[in-house]
C-alpha cells in the first residue's frame, strides 16, 4: 500500500488532481442527501476506572452516549456555521438501578485535542437525565485516554477524539483544503486509515465520507 500521494508512480499530481476533481462532489452529494452512520457500540462490560455505584451515584453501565458509543470515540468538528451531527452529542445518565438522574453536571475533557475554545465541555442533565452538547474542535488522539464524567464520576474512557479539521499535522480551526487532502488519502487507500476512520472501523470510508462531508461543504471553523 502507498503511505502518501506522493509515493504514486507516473504523475501523481495528475492521480491527485484527478481524485480530488472525484471526491469533492461526492462530498456535495452526501451533505446534502444521506444521514449519519454508525458502527458497534462499546463493551459495556469492562468499567472505566472503577467507577463507584449507589443509588444516587451515575452508573456507568446504564449511562448512554450517543453517538460516541456507536462509533467508539468522539467526533469533533468546528461548530461555524452549523454543527455537523458527529458532533452533537446526548448524553443519558442514570444509577445503578436504571432511573434516570436530574441536574448532574456531565463532563467531556477536550484536552486532547485541539478545541475551539474551551476544553471542558459541560451541561445539567433535564428531567429525564439527558443532556445534548456539541463538541467544537479539531485534531487527532488516537490511543488516548478522553474521560467523561457525570458529577465528578468517571462513565466513559474514549480511546479516540477525530475531527474533520486534520491536515495529518493537527486542528487548524477550519476544515478546508488541506484537511480533504488528508481525507482523500486515507479515503482512496493511498495512506493507512487512522485520524479520519472517525467510526473505528479500521478502514475510511463511506461512513466517515458522511461525516466529514458537511463539514467541508460549509467550510465550518470555529467561532
Amino acid at each position: 500500500m502507498y503511505q502518501s500521494l506522493h509515493d504514486l508512480p507516473g504523475r501523481p499530481g495528475r492521480f491527485f488532481g484527478l481524485s480530488i476533481a472525484l471526491l469533492v462532489p461526492a462530498l456535495l452529494t452526501c451533505s446534502l442527501g444521506l444521514g449519519f452512520v454508525s458502527a458497534a457500540g462499546i463493551d459495556a462490560a469492562t468499567p472505566p476506572g472503577g467507577t463507584p455505584t449507589a443509588g444516587h451515584i451515575p452508573m456507568w453501565s446504564e449511562c448512554t452516549i450517543s453517538p460516541c458509543d456507536e462509533l467508539q470515540g468522539l467526533v469533533l468538528s468546528p461548530n461555524v456555521p452549523s454543527p455537523i451531527p458527529a458532533s452533537v452529542v446526548e448524553s443519558v445518565i442514570r444509577n445503578e438501578d436504571g432511573i434516570e438522574m436530574e441536574n448532574v453536571t456531565v463532563v467531556f475533557d477536550l484536552s486532547t485535542n485541539d478545541p475551539c475554545r474551551d476544553v471542558l465541555i459541560q451541561g445539567l442533565t433535564d428531567e429525564n437525565g439527558r443532556v445534548t452538547l456539541v463538541l467544537p474542535g479539531g485534531g487527532c488522539a488516537e490511543g488516548a485516554q478522553v474521560r467523561v464524567k457525570a458529577n465528578g464520576v468517571t462513565i466513559r474512557i474514549y480511546e479516540s477524539a477525530k475531527s474533520p479539521d486534520f491536515d495529518g499535522a493537527g486542528g487548524s480551526g477550519a476544515v478546508d483544503i488541506a484537511d480533504l487532502v488528508d481525507f482523500t488519502g486515507e479515503f482512496l487507500g493511498t495512506q493507512p486509515a487512522g485520524c479520519h476512520d472517525y467510526d473505528n472501523t479500521g478502514a475510511t470510508n463511506l461512513g466517515d465520507l458522511i461525516i466529514f462531508a458537511p463539514a467541508f461543504a460549509a467550510a465550518n471553523h470555529c467561532q
